[in-house]
């Protein structure tokens, strides 16, 4: 008789099934992700944003202290077959995704556009203001 090596993980994925799979499901379908790609072009930080699926108009962009902030809300409608049943679903929730930006930005002068499902946001950059050495007393 020829041994049969045990894989007690694959053994629990058996028993589990999609259950051990769900937060790699929830990341995927629901896109709480929000991929974001920063770069440098010719003077502006440019963020693209992985947005596909959401409504431009519910998606919030905000920066303050040279912080991205992202957020809104989402809702998906699907219908698929799986298995030996049918299943309908709508999704609904929120979303938040803040990016510390590597430089400063001038942020009133940010604009963005949202096309194709990749939302970009262009930030003029500003030079550092030169604060110096300040020293503080001790008390």
């Amino acid at each position: 008789m020829k041994p049969v090596k045990w894989e007690p993980f694959g053994e629990m994925k058996n028993f589990f099934g999609d259950f051990l799979d769900f937060p790699q499901m929830v990341a995927k379908n629901w896109g709480f992700d929000l991929a974001v790609d920063l770069s440098e072009k010719g003077g502006n930080l440019i963020a693209e944003v992985n947005a596909s699926g959401l409504d431009p108009k519910k998606i919030k962009v905000s920066i303050r202290d040279d912080i991205l902030t992202l957020s809104g809300t989402r809702e998906e409608k699907r219908e698929k077959k799986y298995h030996n049943y049918y299943s309908k679903e709508i999704r609904r929730g929120s979303f938040e995704r803040i990016v510390r930006l590597p430089s400063c930005v001038e942020s009133s002068k940010a604009k963005a556009s949202y096309k194709n499902g990749i939302l970009e946001i262009t930030m003029p950059k500003k030079a550092r203001s030169a604060q110096g050495e300040v020293k503080v007393k001790i008390e």
